[in-house]
């Protein structure tokens, strides 16, 4: 997957030389929660649910061919899950840098469909007690993948949209020193606003 999101990189920039491109900014909310996978010790989490959090960023869309674009963008993101053990409830607040790079195909009546890889930097992790909080940084892995699928529907005379978007995390973000997996899930709805600025090979 590393090798799909350097050459959709890559093929970014070839088209941004001469393409009409659109910069814009995106914030919303976050519904998150975490996926155990094939772990024995999975009770260490106890029950698991959903957390909200916001999401809050910038993007920019590179049009292709026909209806198809390509639109990277750059977010803060937060994240994590709500673990609720022995009748103690703790969140856990995992805060990304997300780096998407999506196909979209855009619908001339307005309505959009996109997908591909984002990769995540994470920022930090605190396990929070009502009483305490715990930094749990050192305990999960700087990089997480996940693969995007999202639909929206953007009002063009206004140059606004709206989307709702679900990360599949696709690696294992626990420590290799805990005996088990566990990977992000995100659902998102947000705005974005989209302004034209004309890039040409001159510059």
């Amino acid at each position: 997957m590393k090798k799909l999101f350097l050459l959709l990189l890559t093929g970014s920039s070839i088209v941004a030389t001469h393409a009409q491109i659109k910069l814009g900014i995106k914030g919303g909310v976050n519904f998150s929660t975490i996926n155990i996978v094939s772990t024995i010790n999975s009770e260490d989490f106890g029950k698991v649910s959903i957390i909200a959090g916001l999401h809050l960023g910038a993007l920019a869309s590179l049009p292709l061919i026909s209806h198809f674009s390509l639109q990277p963008e750059l977010f803060y993101s937060a994240q994590g899950a709500k673990s609720t053990e022995v009748g103690v409830t703790a969140n856990l607040n995992m805060n990304y840098l997300n780096f998407p790079v999506l196909v979209k195909y855009n619908n001339p009546t307005g309505f959009f469909a996109e997908t591909g890889p984002q990769v995540g930097s994470l920022l930090a992790a605190k396990l929070k007690f009502p009483e305490f909080n715990e930094d749990e940084k050192s305990g999960f892995k700087s990089t997480d993948w996940s693969w995007a699928f999202g639909v929206g529907y953007f009002f063009k005379d206004l140059g606004l949209g709206i989307d709702a978007r679900y990360n599949l995390g696709l690696s294992n973000f626990i420590d290799l020193s805990y005996n088990g997996q566990a990977r992000n899930r995100v659902f998102q709805v947000g705005v974005f606003c989209l302004f034209g600025l004309k890039a040409t090979s001159d510059h």
